[in-house]
């Protein structure tokens, strides 16, 4: 008898190949998803170091409006975005919208001469 010139995979081969990419996908998956949300939650985090840097700038150019020895001073976004201390298209990675200019807003506080930067999103 002649022998078939066998070309191409088994059924057993091409079933083993898919298990393996099933248990890959498996495993894969919540490793790259967790990634992506603490990728997300560090460029938040530069995002709000950003904002606080535009206060401290904005804070420097406008030392009379500082706050005394144990009171605050509160600045929106808005106000350092029009004074061109911040960028205007600033996105909250976590949201994909844009930080809202009214609502997000950074408190000032002197606290015996040190000044503390808390960025408050409402």
């Amino acid at each position: 008898m002649k022998k078939l010139n066998q070309k191409g995979f088994s059924l057993t081969e091409l079933l083993a190949v898919a298990i393996i990419l099933g248990i890959l996908v498996t495993v894969v998956t919540p490793v790259i998803s967790r990634t992506l949300k603490n990728n997300k939650r560090s460029l938040y985090n530069r995002q709000l170091e950003s904002i606080t840097e535009s206060a401290a700038t904005w804070g420097a150019e406008h030392m009379n409006k500082l706050p005394d020895k144990g009171k605050e001073v509160t600045v929106t976004l808005e106000e350092l975005q029009n004074g061109g201390y911040a960028d205007k298209d600033l996105t909250n990675p976590l949201t994909s919208e844009l930080f809202d200019g009214k609502l997000t807003k950074v408190v000032i506080r002197n606290e015996n001469g040190v000044l503390k930067y808390d960025v408050i999103i409402e």
